[in-house]
C-alpha cells in the first residue's frame, strides 16, 4: 500500500465516519503535547550514531496515534494520523500540541509514535496493518526518559477511556524509544550436550562447561579434582576414547594431568588422574617455580587399542597451536586402561632431545591413529624441515607403535601434503587440521592445506585433493557429524579467491563487497575423495550459489547494510584465529577464545572475534546464530553475539569471555 493510499484509508476510517456502519460511533476525543526526548540518539553506538542524521534523520516524520488492546500494543484496534504532525520536525524543547476528535469509545492502551523519514526512506510509510517498525520513534516510559549511552528507554502506553464529553488529556508525551531491527537468529535445538574445556581468571580455572543443546541452557559444570581438591590449572583438551569415555587434559603448576570423564553421566571419575610431571620435577618433587617454557602442553591426542589395553598418545598443542618452536614435551604415551579406577601409568615422554629427531625447531601438532599406527603432523612451517633439507611441505609422519605402547620413532615414514603457510595477515603460523575417517585399510586421512585438503590412504597413497579456495584458506579444523556421514572442514582464513556481494539500502540497488569465509561440507559416506555437499546455498543474497556454512554472518551484516547503505566501513568483523569446530546433527560449534597460560589469566593468541565464547551455526541453513540479545545499533559492531558461557556479562562486556580450549558435542542416546 502506498503512503497516500494508507493515509486516505486511515483518515476515511477514523475521521470521516461511515453512516453505513452503525458500529463506528465517534464518541471520544483526546488531546496532548508531543516532543522528542532529550539526548535522543545516545542509545546508538557512537560508530553508528552519525548515520542516523542521513536519509532525513529520525526527528522528522509523521505522527500517529494507536489505540491498542494490550499494553505492548501488539494488537492495534484503531490508528489515526495526527493532523499538523505530517512531515514535521519534532523538537526536544518545544512540545507540539495536538487534538484528535472523533475517536471510538472504549478503554484502550494508547501510544503516539513517529513514522520517521528514515523508516519511510528505507521501508515504507506507516501502514495500519503493520504498525510502527524499525527506526520509528514511540512513546517512552517516564516523565523525562532521556536515553543513556547504548541504552534504549523502554516503550510505554497510556491506558485511557474514551467516550466522555471532555477530551482526555494525555499531557506531554515524550518520544525517546527508537525501534530497531530484530537482530536475533536462534540456534537450532537438538538432543544432546555441548562440552567445553573452559578456564577463567577470576571465577574459576578448570571447569568442563556443559550446555543442554535442547534448551540452550547451562547445566552445572563438572570440576576435576586432584587429591580431593579442585584442580588448579587450565583444561586444554579432549580426546575421545571407547564408548562413553573421554580423556580430559589439563596443565597445572606441576605438569599435565589426564582425567577420566564419562560423557553419558557428564561427570569426572572419582579416581586419581594420571600425572605427567613437568620436566623440572624429580622423584615426585617439583620446584616452586618450574621453567615456564617447559610445561608439557600435551593437549591433543588419540588412542590405540592393543589387545585389552588402551594407550593414549598426546602431542604438543598450546593455545591455537601456533607456537613456532617445541615446548617442554613433544609427545607423551600413557596406558589409560584403568584410568577410571585410578590405575593408569605413564609409559613414555618424548621431550626435546629424547631422540636426535626431536629438537626445539621441530614442531609437531596434529595427531590421529589407524589401527596400531600413529600419524603425527609436522607443519610446513616447522623450522626443522629446512635443517633436515626436507621439502617445504607439511609432513605427516606415520609412526609404528611397539608392544609396550611406545613409539618407534626410528621407523617413521613421511606422507607429504601441501603447505600451511597462510597466516591470515598475522605474524603467527597456524597448525593445519588433521582427521581420520574410517578404520583399517578403508580409512582415509584428511590433511588441511593452504588451498586444498589432501586425502590419503593409511599407506600414504594419495587419493586426491579438494579445492577449498572458494571457501577460505588453510583448513585448521575438522568435525565429524555424529552419524559419520558428513565431515566439516573449516578454513582458518577468509577466501582470497572469492568475495561475497551483499545488497545494501532499501532498494538493494547498491552492492557491498564483503569477505567470503565458509566451512566446507564433505560427503564421507562412501570411499575415495569425498564430494562437496550444500553447494547451492546463496548465503550473501546475490543470486549466485556460495555453499557451505557461512562463518562471516553475512545475513547479520546484510541487516545492518539494509538500513544503512553507507555502513560498509563499520560492519561487524568476524575474523577468527586458530578456531576449532565440533559438529552435531543440526549445529556446528566453534571455539576460539584461547587457552590461558598456566598460572596466568592472560589468554593466548586464539580468538573468536565477535562470536565470543562459542559460536553456533545452523547446518540446515548454513547461517550463524545471533544470541545474547545482541543488537548492532546499541551494542556496537564489536560486541559479542555467540553463546555465552558466563551469562552474567552483557553482549558488549568483553570481561566475561571464557577461555575455551576444546569443544565436543555428545548426542543424547535414545533409551
Amino acid at each position: 500500500m502506498t503512503f497516500r493510499a494508507t493515509l486516505a484509508a486511515a483518515l476515511s476510517g477514523a475521521l470521516a465516519l461511515s453512516a453505513a456502519d452503525p458500529t463506528a460511533q465517534a464518541t471520544g476525543s483526546l488531546k496532548g503535547r508531543v516532543r522528542l526526548s532529550k539526548d535522543l540518539g545516545l542509545q546508538v553506538d557512537p560508530l553508528l550514531r552519525p548515520y542516523l542524521s542521513s536519509d532525513g534523520g529520525i526527528g522528522r516524520g509523521t505522527a500517529w496515534l494507536e489505540l491498542c488492546e494490550d499494553p505492548a500494543c501488539k494488537r492495534v484496534a484503531h490508528s489515526v494520523q495526527i493532523p499538523g504532525l505530517v512531515d514535521y520536525v519534532l523538537s526536544s524543547g518545544f512540545p507540539k500540541d495536538f487534538t484528535l476528535p472523533g475517536l471510538p469509545a472504549g478503554t484502550f492502551h494508547a501510544r503516539v509514535g513517529l513514522d520517521t523519514a528514515r523508516s519511510q526512506a528505507y521501508a515504507s510509510s506507516y501502514a495500519t496493518d503493520q504498525a510502527f517498525g524499525p527506526f520509528d520513534l514511540v512513546l517512552s516510559q517516564g516523565a523525562d526518559p532521556r536515553p543513556s549511552a547504548r541504552a534504549n528507554p523502554p516503550a510505554a502506553t497510556v491506558q485511557i477511556t474514551l467516550g466522555g464529553a471532555q477530551p482526555v488529556d494525555l499531557g506531554t508525551l515524550v518520544l525517546g524509544t527508537l525501534l530497531l531491527p530484530d537482530q536475533a537468529v536462534p540456534a537450532p535445538a537438538e538432543a544432546g550436550w555441548l562440552l567445553a574445556a573452559a578456564s577463567g581468571s577470576a571465577s574459576y580455572r578448570n571447569h568442563v562447561k556443559i550446555v543442554d543443546t535442547a534448551t540452550w541452557k547451562l547445566a552445572p559444570p563438572a570440576v576435576p579434582q586432584v587429591a580431593g581438591a579442585d584442580f588448579q590449572g587450565d583444561l586444554c583438551g579432549f580426546v575421545r576414547g571407547e564408548g562413553s569415555t573421554l580423556y580430559v587434559i589439563g596443565v597445572g603448576n606441576d605438569g599435565a594431568r589426564v582425567f577420566s570423564f564419562d560423557v553419558g553421566k557428564r561427570a569426572f571419575a572419582s579416581a586419581a588422574p594420571l600425572w605427567i610431571p613437568h620436566p623440572d620435577c624429580k622423584g615426585g618433587t617439583c620446584p616452586a617455580s618450574p621453567s615456564p617454557t617447559a610445561y608439557p602442553w600435551v593437549c591433543r591426542g588419540t588412542t590405540v587399542k592393543k589387545g585389552k589395553k588402551t594407550f593414549l598418545y598426546l602431542v604438543d598443542f598450546k593455545g591455537a597451536g601456533a607456537q613456532p618452536t617445541a615446548g617442554g614435551m613433544h609427545l607423551a604415551v600413557a596406558d589409560v586402561t584403568g584410568l577410571a579406577k585410578g590405575s593408569a601409568s605413564l609409559v613414555a615422554t618424548y621431550g626435546v632431545g629424547a631422540s636426535p629427531w626431536l629438537t626445539t625447531k621441530r614442531v609437531l601438532r596434529g595427531i590421529a591413529a589407524v589401527g596400531e599406527k600413529v600419524f603425527v603432523v609436522e607443519p610446513s612451517w616447522s623450522r626443522q624441515l629446512a635443517d633436515d633439507k626436507l621439502p617445504h611441505q607439511t609432513h605427516v609422519w606415520a609412526i609404528p607403535t611397539l608392544a609396550d605402547g611406545k613409539l618407534d620413532l626410528a621407523a617413521r615414514t613421511p606422507i607429504l601434503g601441501g603447505t600451511a603457510d597462510d597466516t591470515c595477515g598475522s605474524t603467527n603460523n597456524w597448525a593445519p587440521g588433521f582427521a581420520v575417517r574410517g578404520k583399517g585399510a578403508a580409512a582415509r586421512l584428511f590433511l588441511g592445506n593452504d588451498r586444498s585438503i589432501s586425502v590419503f590412504e593409511p599407506t600414504g597413497t594419495k587419493l586426491g585433493e579438494i579445492d577449498v579456495s572458494a571457501y577460505g584458506s588453510l583448513v585448521t579444523s575438522f568435525g565429524l557429524a555424529p552419524d559419520g556421514k558428513r565431515l566439516y572442514a573449516m578454513p582458518n582464513c577468509k577466501s582470497s579467491a572469492a568475495k561475497a556481494r551483499v545488497k545494501a539500502g532499501a532498494s538493494g540497488s547498491k552492492t557491498v563487497t564483503l569477505d567470503r569465509h565458509a566451512t566446507l561440507v564433505l560427503d564421507v559416506s562412501g570411499s575415495g575423495v569425498p564430494g562437496l555437499l550444500d553447494t547451492g546455498r546463496d548465503l550473501d543474497g546475490d543470486g549466485a550459489a556460495d555453499g557451505g556454512i557461512d562463518m562471516e554472518f553475512l545475513h547479520h551484516k546484510a541487516k545492518l547494510l539494509r538500513w544503512c547503505a553507507d555502513c560498509s566501513g563499520v560492519v561487524p568483523p568476524t575474523a577468527y584465529t586458530g578456531p576449532e569446530i565440533a559438529v552435531g546433527q543440526r549445529t556446528l560449534f566453534l571455539r576460539g577464545t584461547g587457552i590461558q597460560g598456566n598460572g596466568s589469566s592472560a589468554i593466548s593468541s586464539a580468538g573468536l572475534g565477535q562470536v565470543g565464547d562459542v559460536g553456533l551455526y545452523d547446518l540446515g541453513t548454513g547461517r550463524g546464530a545471533v544470541l545474547r540479545g545482541h543488537d548492532v545499533w546499541t551494542h556496537g559492531p564489536s560486541s559479542r553475539w555467540g553463546f555465552d558461557l558466563d551469562p552474567s556479562h552483557a553482549a558488549n562486556d568483553y570481561s566475561g569471555d571464557v577461555s575455551v580450549a576444546a569443544v565436543l558435542f555428545v548426542p543424547r542416546r535414545a533409551r
